[in-house]
């Protein structure tokens, strides 16, 4: 009897209704990769903690209590329909809840927007080859929203004349814009305030919007850059607003983005096009072995977790990044995109001409963390009139081609290597005499004998020495007897010391 009293308490309060958040539930268009787990923590008082789990190398989702669970929980609270969700760091969400299909789907619906922001399905629930699935075409989203706007200010899909989704939205009332899916559906983290710029949708950056055959007036307030006659250009105008249009998220900020991101390029051979721009293959390659050497020595730095360590700095491909470019003299902001990996020009400050490099800065206060050998390709960067790498973490010997680049290697504001761990000897360009400048650890040098740089004298030491022998090449490290020469006595000496 007092079960069902218990029961029954719960059923008023709404315990257990189909059409609670709580929960695991996948989330549409990243339903192969992402869950959100809601667990009511303040019973009766709907609040508790949303965690973040991902799939696991098995394809899998675990539990609580896995190793995919993605950083502190987020706190959320129910009010009627409304769920908000604190983010961290001042970032407070709000949505209201449309829950569908008997409570297994739920539509996250923005209230700024009054627009879909996500759709979650629970788990084991069938939800896209069920008839609760539904897809609305652009067309249809923007015939309803008209039919709805009862005034100014509305919200208005932006559709392209296939009545697929353009993917960026733009509300002028409120100033923002955004990137959606193919169904409509906004991209986390993508919402961005026009006073900051256009969110990246790639897609949309494409292509251009020309205003060839747009009138703005003839007054003198500035508009923005935008694309006339293939060119960029700055537009004015009096209005933003033309027979009705709102072109106000076509514009971009400086000639510079808008070069950047609709100059179509045909590059010549030997260079490469990257964010719109042609870029010399073996400048590009030079900073790209720079990356892979600094992935491939798994240094450890002690990190703790931190979001700024590791080599390179994980920091380069955040969006934060301080990161630019000067490309012909016209300044370009490289934020990392964050897919999890340095690309090359997320890496330090660089300068280009003609498409060649010419200043590339990685050293102190750039934070590169930059390690493993320097490469011998660092010959290709014929045009480099700067190359600053000091307080990295370099090590092994300094490639003799340094001292064929065109640079003053006595002056450190255009050449420095100093404070990582580089060996002797040291190529004949660069005076190391002054030991209070020319700093280097040389606690991990190699010793006399391995060859291969592991720290460890053994067989695999004697091949490479055969190898040098057989190729009559010269190594410092295999030249036991320092004569100067690669022979079978520095084959039987370094015998000796396996041995011993």
């Amino acid at each position: 009897m007092l079960n069902k009293i218990i029961l029954s308490i719960f059923v008023l309060l709404g315990i257990g209704n189909a059409q609670e958040i709580e929960g695991r539930w996948h989330l549409v268009g990243f339903e192969d990769a992402i869950m959100y787990q809601f667990v009511d923590t303040e019973p009766f008082a709907d609040a508790g903690l949303r965690y973040s789990i991902y799939v696991d190398e098995n394809g899998e989702f675990d539990d609580l209590d896995g190793d995919n669970i993605g950083g502190t929980p987020h706190p959320y609270s129910v009010v009627g329909d409304i769920i908000t969700i604190d983010t961290h760091f001042g970032n407070i969400l709000s949505y209201q809840m449309n829950f569908r299909c008997d409570g297994q789907v739920v539509e996250f619906i923005d209230i700024d927007y009054d627009a879909i922001h996500s759709i979650l399905f629970r788990e084991n629930y069938n939800y896209i080859g069920s008839d609760c699935y539904q897809v609305q075409n652009c067309c249809e989203a923007e015939e309803e929203a008209m039919n709805n706007c009862e005034g100014l200010g509305c919200y208005i899909p932006q559709c392209n004349d296939d009545c697929n989704w353009e993917p960026m939205q733009c509300w002028s009332s409120t100033g923002y814009c955004w990137c959606v899916d193919e169904d409509g559906l906004e991209i986390p983290d993508t919402s961005t305030p026009s006073w900051q710029g256009l969110p990246d949708c790639e897609e949309n950056m494409d292509e251009c919007f020309d205003f060839s055959d747009i009138s703005f007036g003839m007054c003198d307030m500035y508009l923005g850059v935008g694309i006339i006659n293939d060119e960029c250009s700055y537009i004015s105008g009096c209005s933003y607003e033309v027979d009705g249009m709102d072109y106000s998220n076509m514009f971009f900020d400086s000639i510079g983005e808008c070069q950047e991101n609709c100059n179509s390029n045909e590059c010549e051979d030997g260079f490469i096009e990257m964010h719109n721009l042609c870029f010399h293959e073996g400048d590009i390659g030079v900073i790209q072995l720079m990356i892979d050497n600094s992935y491939e020595s798994n240094i450890d730095l002690d990190c703790n977790d931190s979001l700024f360590c590791g080599s390179p700095n994980p920091y380069m491909d955040s969006p934060e990044n301080w990161g630019w470019i000067s490309y012909d003299g016209i300044g370009y902001e490289m934020p990392g995109n964050d897919n999890g990996i340095v690309e090359p020009l997320e890496l330090g400050i660089q300068e280009w001409e003609n498409g060649r490099l010419t200043s590339f800065m990685c050293g102190a206060y750039i934070y590169c963390q930059l390690s493993g050998t320097i490469p011998n390709e660092i010959i290709e960067l014929t045009e480099i009139e700067t190359l600053r790498l000091e307080l990295n973490y370099f090590s092994g010997l300094i490639p003799d081609a340094v001292c064929e680049l065109d640079i003053n290697h006595s002056d450190y504001l255009s050449f420095d290597l100093t404070g990582n761990s580089l060996c002797p000897p040291y190529p004949e360009c660069i005076d190391d005499s002054e030991e209070s400048y020319w700093y280097q650890d040389t606690s991990l040098c190699n010793v006399l004998g391995d060859i291969n740089g592991d720290s460890i004298l053994n067989i695999t030491d004697i091949v490479q020495i055969v190898q040098l022998i057989l190729n009559l090449e010269y190594d410092f490290y295999a030249d036991l007897n320092s004569d100067g020469l690669i022979n079978v006595v520095d084959v039987v000496q370094l015998v000796n010391l396996i041995l011993n």
